[in-house]
């Protein structure tokens, strides 16, 4: 792909990544629009260009369809929308928006319409747009939806708009609420010389059918150009942002990068069943115009961004642990990066464009793994398991000294990648999973290695070839066959023997 940043970048139902337009940035100001699109197969990790749509995009938005095309619109460059075909590789004109507008936000229903929400007119006066439109993918068309209620913001951008729950194919999940669009923070220009008022504290929830919008709670902290992240469990992660300033250079009445006041390394989720906040601690940057996505670990990676009002662009990624409530650094981007985007492929996150500064310079994709077990790593967070043992993606914990998950040979043992098996060499006895000694003699079957037992004598043994039972002793006990030798049931008497002796002496402790 070409090195451009205020892309689009969708995952197609094949399992590759589509990126869309973009733009070239010196000295603050948008000075380039490449006319192209790229398709990226990261099994082959190869990049191939596909022909172009027929209007360059820049600030659209990119959504992708149930029936698995994707649907591009509007932008700083226009009001025109076409449809991708990833199958024919072809692209279709369709509907235009009512009016050219740029960095809104596209969120495909439930019920397969698109609900486009605010932005900034990008033609003419560049006040922020108060339309709220659904794109009906059957007709083709846009239909134009009543303002937003009095006790809402009009419009807003730098906000997010996440859909509740997009499990379409949960039949037994009936819950209508959970097909409602929120919408929260975001900021509004309603003056000249493209200055940005205070952003907003507000959030609501569209209804897609009554098509209907009502207040809910106010996030804690009024922010704007965060991140917005549905979690497994159907609460939103709301991270970062600030208080923008200015929607182009200091001095400059051209449309151009957003210049900052203050940036927030606090966090926030809002839980749409209680319909309540609660604070969910601070990253370890603060960061604006950064991006986050959840991994199949339930956790969320969120990447990149400005850091501060002077415009510093970050390289920094961390990790929320919705359980844990805590925020963790993991390996950083190879470039700092904001105007990207990031996208969960079936090998990991893919970071793609993005500006590195303002003097036109941007960078090529790169890859933040989420391996299968047994794929070499660093971090747990690189791993679908979210464990990383002895070098390699585990399936488990593999904590104790007497476990090991890398491939190797360790007492004569050969090991599968990424399972977590006993090395210890201990067998028939267990090993500590404290200091990882072997044992020398056993009272219980736990003092045995798997698949062992106890015997009268302290020594672990197989079981029985004929046990069908494993008694509180620990003993494995059978009835002899008739022809076959009394040794078998020499056992079984000793076993009970045994077991009475420790009865016994249970009951003598409890008298005592």
């Amino acid at each position: 792909m070409q090195d451009v940043g205020f892309h689009s970048a969708t995952k197609l139902d094949s399992g590759e990544l589509l990126v869309v337009g973009g733009a070239t940035v010196d000295m603050g100001l948008f000075n380039g629009f490449p006319h192209a699109a790229s398709e990226y197969d990261e099994e082959t990790n190869v990049w191939t260009p596909l022909d172009a749509p027929t209007h360059s995009y820049a600030l659209h938005t990119a959504t992708k369809l149930r029936d698995g095309r994707v649907l591009v619109a509007g932008g700083l460059l226009g009001s025109m929308a076409e449809l991708f075909d990833p199958v024919a590789k072809t692209w279709q004109a369709t509907d235009p928006l009512p009016r050219a507008i740029m960095s809104a936000t596209a969120t495909l229903l439930n019920d397969g319409r698109v609900l486009h929400v605010g932005g900034v007119y990008s033609t003419g006066t560049a006040f922020t747009a108060h339309e709220v439109l659904l794109y009906d993918v059957e007709q083709g068309t846009w239909e134009t939806l009543p303002d937003v209620g009095q006790d809402l913001p009009k419009s807003r951008f730098g906000h997010t708009a996440t859909l509740l729950d997009d499990d379409k194919d949960d039949e037994e999940d009936d819950n209508e609420a959970d097909d409602n669009v929120f919408v929260v923070g975001g900021a509004e220009i309603t003056g000249s010389n493209l200055l940005i008022d205070a952003p907003t504290k507000s959030a609501a929830l569209f209804d897609p059918v009554d098509e209907t919008w009502t207040a809910v709670t106010p996030m804690n902290i009024a922010r704007a150009f965060h991140t917005a992240t549905r979690l497994s469990d159907g609460r939103i992660l709301v991270a970062g942002g600030g208080v923008p300033k200015k929607l182009g250079p200091e001095g400059s009445s051209v449309i151009g990068i957003v210049t900052w006041g203050n940036v927030y390394s606090s966090a926030e989720i809002y839980d749409p069943v209680t319909n309540t906040w609660t604070l969910a601690g601070n990253m370890n940057e603060p960061r604006a115009e950064h991006q986050a996505v959840l991994l199949e670990n339930g956790r969320v990676l969120v990447a990149g961004g400005k850091r501060d009002s002077s415009g510093r662009m970050l390289a920094s990624a961390e990790i929320f642990d919705p359980v844990k409530m805590t925020w963790t650094t993991t390996s950083h981007m190879q470039t700092p990066r904001f105007g990207h985007s990031l996208a969960l492929l079936d090998r990991g996150v893919v970071a793609t464009g993005g500006i590195l500064a303002f003097s036109g310079i941007n960078r090529p994709p790169e890859r933040y793994p989420q391996a299968p077990d047994g794929t070499f790593c660093t971090f747990d967070d690189q791993c679908k398991s979210t464990h990383c043992v002895d070098g390699v993606c585990c399936d488990s914990a593999c904590s104790s000294p007497c476990l090991a998950c890398k491939k190797t040979e360790k007492n004569n043992k050969a090991l599968d990648d990424g399972i977590c098996e006993d090395v210890s060499g201990c067998t028939p006895f267990a090993c500590n999973v404290d200091n990882g000694l072997c044992g020398t003699s056993c009272a219980t079957i736990e003092e045995c290695a798997s698949g062992h037992v106890c015997d009268p004598t302290g020594t672990c043994i197989r079981p029985l070839e004929n046990a069908s039972i494993i008694d509180d002793s620990s003993c494995a006990a059978s009835l002899p066959q008739s022809n076959a030798p009394p040794w078998p049931g020499l056992t079984v008497v000793a076993c009970l023997f045994a077991w009475r002796r420790q009865r016994s002496a249970r009951k003598d402790q409890r008298k005592s």
